[in-house]
């Protein structure tokens, strides 16, 4: 077992995160790390509703450690989000697209017993705080802002979810508007040459 504030957080025994990468995952997949004491994610962006919930339950079913599901923001819809939140399950993570779309729905989350805004409203968070130019999020004060209108106190972590240093913070609120992604059409597909 290795203790760290992540394994602490999520209550799991070890450091490991399966990818909620959807063609990556099964539900067979995030049982077995989920029971290896990993966090299992099963990537549902391609799922109907009814197929959400009925994976969330399966994996219920089979483990009883902590488990979670991705959505792609970009490819879903309400209903979807709405699945993954009905389903209540440890940890729902999310990339890929305009966070704005869902942070009205991330109060329900936090009421419901969310811990952690950051993976499900800022998408490359990580590379922005790096100084990257492009990218989706919505900004450190109206996350703040979201967190404080229910009575909860905002932490900005580290990856390794410590407190973040007071440079880390400024650099979040001091940075300048993103620019405008630039998302280019897809003209044609790679075909598999067999």
């Amino acid at each position: 077992m290795i203790k760290t504030r992540l394994t602490e957080r999520l209550g799991i025994q070890h450091p490991v995160v399966l990818g909620g990468m959807a063609s990556g995952t099964n539900v067979d997949l995030v049982v077995a790390v989920s029971e290896a004491g990993g966090l299992g994610i099963l990537g549902v962006t391609s799922f109907s509703p009814e197929q959400i919930r009925e994976a969330a339950a399966e994996i219920r079913s089979r483990t009883k450690r902590p488990f979670g599901l991705n959505l792609l923001i970009a490819f879903t819809n309400e209903a979807q989000l709405e699945a993954c939140l009905a389903a209540r399950v440890p940890v729902l993570s999310t990339a890929w697209g305009d966070p704005q779309r869902h942070a009205a729905r991330a109060q329900e989350t936090l009421r419901a017993g969310a811990n952690d805004l950051g993976g499900t409203l800022m998408n490359e968070s990580i590379s922005r705080a790096a100084g990257a130019a492009h990218g989706q999020e919505l900004d450190p004060p109206r996350m703040e802002a979201l967190i404080r209108e229910l009575g909860r106190v905002p932490q900005q972590r580290t990856t390794l979810y410590g407190p973040a240093s007071a440079e880390r913070h400024a650099c979040g609120w001091d940075a300048p508007p993103l620019a405008a992604p630039v998302n280019a059409a897809v003209t044609g597909r790679m075909l598999n040459p067999a």
